[in-house]
């Protein structure tokens, strides 16, 4: 076949059909980066779980890390649903995958550090990296939401 021949408009049939076939797989394709695995929607992750309040029955928390390097992470304190608090900014991985580092748009918020616990967990640490000692669940498990 002469591809010379073909015209811009034969070339952008042929990849548009090309991207159709391949995205049409992607609900199947496994993805692995940094200790997580994800069918699916590979672009984002979501974590939640409750950590430990000293003034109240606990925070519910929802980490969303987004595939280009993007955080979200909303705390609802119980018995308090108007201290609800959104923070957004970066994450990075840390001592070799093993860790995450959210670091805020906003300095005035607190930068804070997790132990990737398995593909389907993340664990609290101190913001020195060093895990906290608690008899308390500092984890937050994957989600879909």
């Amino acid at each position: 076949m002469d591809f010379s021949k073909f015209k811009t408009s034969d070339w952008l049939m042929v990849g548009g059909g090309g991207a159709m076939f391949i995205a049409g797989f992607l609900p199947w394709v496994t993805v692995s980066a940094g200790g997580f695995s994800s069918s699916g929607n590979a672009f984002e992750f979501f974590f939640t779980g409750t950590l430990p309040c000293a003034d109240c029955p606990g925070i519910d928390e929802t980490l969303r890390l987004d595939a280009d390097g993007g955080f979200e992470l909303t705390d609802v304190y119980r018995e308090r649903p108007d201290s609800t608090n959104v923070v957004h900014g970066k994450w990075l991985a840390q001592a070799g995958g093993t860790r995450i580092q959210l670091q805020p748009d906003n300095k005035r918020d607190v930068v804070r550090v997790f132990a990737i616990d398995g593909g389907d967990t993340l664990l609290a640490l101190g913001m020195d990296g060093v895990r906290i000692e608690s008899p308390f669940d500092l984890s937050l498990k994957r989600s879909s939401e």
